[in-house]
């Protein structure tokens, strides 16, 4: 997931770059190409640490069923408190 989310931000640095074409801004067009292209390779590289192919991480979890472990779920026992209760778990306020 983190992977994808620095795609995006790369994406955002790129559409960044379109803007300071369309607005004939050279600084724009520079910090959005350094941003888009500083974004890709982090999403590379970061697909490299996990020993998966950039396609893979991006494609790789769509035609999958989310399977949950609702069925696993034991019942913990709750308990009630009362603020006098609480006033012995929480640290005191010391004066100065």
């Amino acid at each position: 997931m983190p992977t994808v989310i620095s795609l995006l931000n790369s994406y955002a640095g790129l559409s960044a770059a379109a803007m300071g074409f369309v607005l004939d801004s050279k600084l724009l067009i520079v910090a959005g190409a350094l941003d888009g292209a500083s974004g890709f390779i982090l999403s590379v590289n970061m697909s490299k640490a996990m020993n998966r192919s950039f396609s893979n991480v991006l494609f790789g979890a769509f035609g999958q069923e989310q399977t949950s472990a609702a069925g696993k779920v034991e019942a913990k026992p709750v308990r009630s408190a009362t603020r006098k209760k609480l006033r012995g778990f929480l640290p005191q306020p010391t004066k100065w």
